[in-house]
């Protein structure tokens, strides 16, 4: 089977929706460069998914995300040739802690081979040390500033929210 071809990026994002009713779990991680090590890595992974639903994505990253605009945008690392993406999906609460598990498990698998960074849609909460990490601290300063003055309560959250600096 040919999975290889021109996708469109609309529906490029949608093709790891979350299935309704689904306990699912998700991270990603950039890589310079997959070497042997790391993609014995993912194929260990692969081997082991926790649910039949479950995947292990490998994506060739860079192209018009890393072009020339890039220097120009809040995410760092856009220039990572790759990013890994365990994708846990569960039907039932149990089956969700073993998806999560799992994904914790790759990522400090994979840890050794990372770049750094991350691009935040494709990961869920992870916490704010996550979120800084995509950002960069200056750029996330910087953006902390500019919620303090647009939105200082915190009202938009949702998503990988970026907390309003203290004044």
């Amino acid at each position: 089977m040919d999975l290889v071809g021109p996708m469109g990026y609309a529906d490029f994002q949608c093709m790891i929706d979350d299935p309704p009713d689904h306990y699912n779990y998700w991270s990603a991680d950039y890589h310079d460069e997959l070497t042997d090590d790391a993609v014995d890595i993912v194929v260990d992974s692969a081997k082991r998914l926790p649910s039949a639903n479950s995947e292990q994505l490998i994506g060739r990253w860079g192209g018009a995300v890393a072009g020339p605009a890039a220097e120009n945008t809040p995410l760092l690392n856009r220039g990572a040739a790759w990013v890994s993406h365990p994708f846990g999906l569960a039907e039932t609460p149990e089956g969700g802690q073993q998806a999560k598990a799992w994904v914790k498990q790759f990522r400090q698998d994979i840890a050794p081979h990372t770049s750094g960074g991350v691009w935040l849609n494709f990961i869920g909460d992870e916490g704010q040390d996550r979120i800084i990490a995509a950002y960069g601290e200056q750029n996330y300063r910087r953006l902390s500033k500019v919620k303090a003055q647009f939105d200082p309560d915190n009202t938009f959250r949702g998503n990988q929210n970026i907390l309003p600096a203290e004044h």
